[in-house]
């Protein structure tokens, strides 16, 4: 009976100094991309190198968290497999299936083989299991490394244009979202615009001047040019750009564009004289024009219709309103007809808003005309 024992006892010291031994003959080193890490599959690219007498069973642990406050976000192991003696080249093919683990709900993450990485700032630690022979799993080594997953895009703006010059003084800036968008964490976005002055370009301005309008947390992909603030100026040039941020955390900056405002103050005086009639035309920026309360338009009649119907939006901000007229049929003549809408009595009408113009005939052609309106003043 103590003789068995006793053989027991040094078996089991044989098991340990093999899987003992193998611990400190095992090597890990990380191989992720410098630049580039998006997906899962890409955390295994992994290089092992087994010093020891014999190959091993193995199996590798990990563990993904934030590097800001350690909170454990997902974790993945691989399959067992079997690591020879020298070194080996770990790849998401012969570790596979690996099984994931959703630690964080904060996250867009899934429990697919790959998919794509959260974007931030996080440490990945790896830790391998293994055993030689019939032994029992042990830990054989640990290992971290930090990394930055990047969007594959950062988010881009869409208008105002670069270099572009608007006739709004109050635009609707708009962007589109970085990609990915399963990456991020409660996406939202902060807004800069600053003056340009003539010694600077854009991207020296974002950096360096004071803004003129900086609005943190937009959830939305555009952003109204308040009113509570002056009209832009039509002889400066403004730049502007959008920082996206996952859960509060900047991730990824726009380009700088810049923009000026036309000067319409010689044209104003023009088309405000009662003799004058703007017209309307096919391309919606093509024609522009300023109304105090009753606006003129030219229209050509080629196809012999005997009416036609106009609709008028306000395109001040980002979601187009539909005004209600009074009606909405004008009768016309064939050739040029010039019209006039007194749209002083529109109540629904605001001071220096922007509107468009729609002019559809039989033939469903549209003809637009924009105009900013301009309240009359009262008599005294």
């Amino acid at each position: 009976m103590k003789q068995s024992i006793m053989k027991r006892i040094i078996l089991f010291f044989c098991l340990y100094l093999i899987v003992s031994s193998s611990q400190g003959q095992v090597l890990l080193k990380t191989q992720l991309p410098v630049s580039g890490l998006v997906l899962k599959s890409q955390l295994w690219n992994l290089s092992l190198v087994n010093t020891s007498a014999q190959s091993l069973n193995v199996k590798i642990e990990m563990l993904f968290t934030n590097i800001s406050n350690g909170q454990k976000i997902m974790s993945g192991v691989s399959k067992v497999f079997r690591l020879p003696r020298g070194a080996y080249q770990v790849n998401p093919g012969n570790v596979a299936p690996v099984i994931y683990n959703i630690l964080s709900p904060d996250y867009n993450l899934n429990i697919n083989q790959d998919g794509f990485l959260p974007v931030g700032m996080f440490n990945v630690c790896y830790t391998l299991i293994g055993s030689s022979g019939d032994a029992a799993a042990v830990p054989l080594i640990d290992e971290c490394e930090s990394i930055e997953v990047e969007p594959i895009n950062p988010p881009i703006l869409v208008s105002p244009a670069d270099r572009d010059t608007i006739d709004v003084s109050r635009p609707v800036f708009n962007w589109l979202p970085p990609a990915p968008a399963s990456s991020f964490n409660n996406l939202s976005y902060d807004f800069i615009l600053v003056e340009v002055v003539k010694t600077q370009t854009a991207s020296v301005a974002i950096q360096q001047n004071l803004p003129l309008h900086f609005q943190q947390n937009i959830s939305l992909t555009n952003l109204q040019y308040p009113l509570a603030l002056p009209e832009l100026d039509t002889s400066k040039t403004y730049a502007w750009q959008v920082v996206a941020k996952s859960g509060q955390s900047p991730i990824a900056k726009s380009e700088v564009w810049a923009f000026n405002l036309k000067n319409y103050n010689k044209e104003i005086l023009q088309k405000t004289d009662p003799d004058y009639y703007m017209k309307v035309k096919k391309e919606i920026d093509a024609s522009f024009s300023v109304c105090y309360g009753l606006l003129r338009f030219s229209y050509n009649n080629e196809i012999n219709d005997k009416t036609v119907f106009v609709k008028i939006f306000d395109i001040t901000n980002a979601k187009q309103k539909e005004l209600t007229l009074d009606s909405s049929a004008i009768n016309v003549e064939y050739g040029e007809n010039f019209k006039q809408l007194d749209l002083s009595s529109e109540a629904a009408l605001k001071d220096k808003h922007i509107y468009l113009l729609d002019l559809k005939n039989s033939n469903e052609e549209h003809w637009y005309l924009k105009f900013e309106y301009r309240k009359p003043k009262t008599k005294l």
